[in-house]
């Protein structure tokens, strides 16, 4: 009878014990959703590079690593002398969420 206290008593001992390895950082990517509220179509660029054109009253999502991204947006048409053009910077630090909403 002993002998089975004890087996159980190892068995819970050596269970409980164990290292969780799911505490890891899991998130290496974030979103980035760029709306355009005009009805003006708008090119999108992250660091410099073109990304998409986005018509008017639409989004897209785009996923990033971690990191720190310049984005722009520029007014591809319906403009008469000089497109609006705006930009900012975010930074990701995995698994968020950014909204950068023009004009």
């Amino acid at each position: 009878m002993k002998v089975r206290y004890l087996l159980a008593a190892a068995v819970l001992f050596v269970t409980a014990c164990t290292k969780d390895e799911t505490t890891k950082d899991n998130c290496t990517e974030g979103t980035i959703r760029f709306t355009n509220n005009s009805n003006n179509t708008y090119r999108v660029y992250i660091n410099g590079a073109l990304k998409d054109v986005i018509p008017g009253k639409k989004f897209n999502e785009f996923k990033l690593p971690k990191g720190v991204y310049g984005l722009k947006a520029e007014q591809s048409e319906g403009y008469v002398l000089y497109p609006t053009i705006r930009t900012t910077d975010v930074s990701i630090k995995g698994c968020d969420e950014h909204e950068f909403v023009f004009p």
